[in-house]
């Protein structure tokens, strides 16, 4: 039997918006694989790669990191650059710069064993903006403010989103949280998002929260990644399968984790 293996995270909620779920991911035991988590972003920041390996739920301990890892980047099959290992398992870029339309290919070297992955940056879509307002209590919720992220998606192209909500610099609703969208029934038109929406217990935002949100364009192969989740699970709101599998990855040789290349437009609100 397949089996589902993460590292550091037992139990993950997936949003996926458009066709909206909430999955918590059951584990079986499992052996040990090698996990490699990686971005190169158009932001001014380090692209960064992570070399793990995998734990046993059910034997839970020190996540191991691999630290004897060969990692390059090659932008457009010409410019290569190595890795600089920062801290144990972690490994970031110096020159490497991302960029829209740019193609990006991973290979990791493991005791003489290459792990690769592809993926091309998309074209950015920049937020237009983010609204808040006040709303009175309700059964589900205390009053409180609601935040409304808007952006406006290109028309005639195949687009992937995550979206990532900092509240006062922390992450919202928690860390566990992944939150997905794609653009199959709104192609072309101006969409809306309710940021409140992460939370199942319809909790709002305060005055003088400080509201952070990141959009990040991502290729269809890491929506992949994420949105297995789902399938795993069997669609349902807290399922759970008979058989779970690996979530998809685009990394070779039995890798499990993905390597991507996102364009990420970021805006900041203060609820005053």
């Amino acid at each position: 039997m397949n089996v589902l293996k993460i590292i550091g995270v037992f139990s993950l909620a997936v949003m996926c918006y458009s066709c909206e779920d909430v999955i918590d991911v059951k584990l079986d035991s499992s052996s040990e694989s090698i996990i490699i988590e990686g971005m190169i972003t158009n932001e001014d920041v380090p692209g960064k790669v992570t070399v793990t390996k995998s734990v046993d739920y059910f034997k839970p301990g020190i996540v191991p990191k691999v630290t004897k890892a060969n990692v390059e980047i090659t932008t457009n099959n010409s410019m290569k650059e190595t890795l600089v290992q920062i801290d144990s398992g972690q490994y970031r870029t110096n020159q490497t710069q991302g960029i829209q339309g740019a193609t990006y290919t991973l290979n990791v070297v493991i005791d003489g064993i290459t792990y690769s992955a592809m993926s091309t940056m998309p074209n950015l879509v920049v937020i237009d903006s983010l609204i808040f307002e006040f709303m009175e209590k309700s059964l589900r919720s205390k009053a409180g403010y609601e935040v409304t992220l808007n952006y406006s998606d290109p028309v005639g192209i195949d687009n992937f989103y995550k979206i990532e909500v900092y509240r006062n610099n922390k992450l919202f609703p928690d860390e566990k949280t992944i939150r997905i969208r794609n653009d199959k029934y709104s192609d072309g038109k101006h969409e809306s998002v309710n940021l409140n929406g992460f939370r199942s217990d319809g909790e709002r935002f305060e005055m003088n929260d400080t509201i952070r949100v990141k959009l990040y364009s991502i290729d269809k192969q890491v929506y992949a990644h994420y949105n297995t989740f789902r399938t795993i699970t069997g669609g349902g709101f807290g399922g759970s399968s008979s058989t779970p599998a690996n979530p998809t990855t685009n990394l070779t040789n039995g890798a499990l984790g993905y390597f991507g290349a996102f364009a990420v437009s970021e805006k900041m609100i203060i609820i005053k």
